[in-house]
């Protein structure tokens, strides 16, 4: 049971997040986890009905239908409070899901999260890290196609491909 206190500091967290600029890397194999993860509880009957397992299938919907939304205005949420957005389409397979965190203020240092073991993080300020976190980042990026604010057709692209994702989970889960 999810309590309240839960979905208040998930609200909370996901107001900070709507308020912060930030730059994320996708590639086409992103949201297959969160979907092989649906898929793994439902064939392991871990869901209580179809009923619970299509209102997740749904909130993944919505959410690739937000994240469209900011990436074709650059700015996340439907407000001009909303941080700013940029998404890039990488062809690089990435390995991990990391975070860097640039604080914009020099007090503080630059941060990374790197995830692992599916729920689990790890966080430090170890400057060699934070340094070859940049500049991975940043090779990256360069060598991916941006979505935000420009390149219509491949956005478009981009976003029916995770579309299809998400229709290919939900026959399977109709099916079985």
């Amino acid at each position: 049971m999810v309590t309240q206190e839960i979905l208040d500091i998930n609200l909370k967290t996901y107001q900070s997040y709507l308020s912060i600029d930030s730059v994320e890397l996708w590639t086409e194999e992103t949201l297959v986890s969160t979907l092989k993860q649906v898929e793994f509880y439902w064939d392991s009957d871990l869901f209580e009905s179809r009923e619970q397992v299509m209102v997740i299938i749904n909130e993944i919907r919505e959410m690739m239908e937000e994240l469209k939304h900011d990436c074709e205005n650059s700015r996340k949420g439907n407000n001009e409070n909303g941080g700013a957005f940029m998404l890039y389409n990488s062809e690089v397979m990435i390995g991990n899901n990391s975070v860097l965190i640039e604080p914009g203020n020099p007090n503080l240092s630059k941060r990374v999260f790197l995830g692992y073991n599916t729920f689990n993080s790890l966080s430090t300020y170890n400057a060699s890290l934070v340094h070859e976190t940049s500049l991975w980042m940043e090779n990256l990026t360069k060598k991916s196609l941006q979505l935000s604010g420009t390149a219509e057709k491949q956005r478009a692209r981009f976003f029916k491909k995770m579309n299809e994702q998400i229709d290919a989970l939900e026959r399977h889960i109709q099916q079985n």
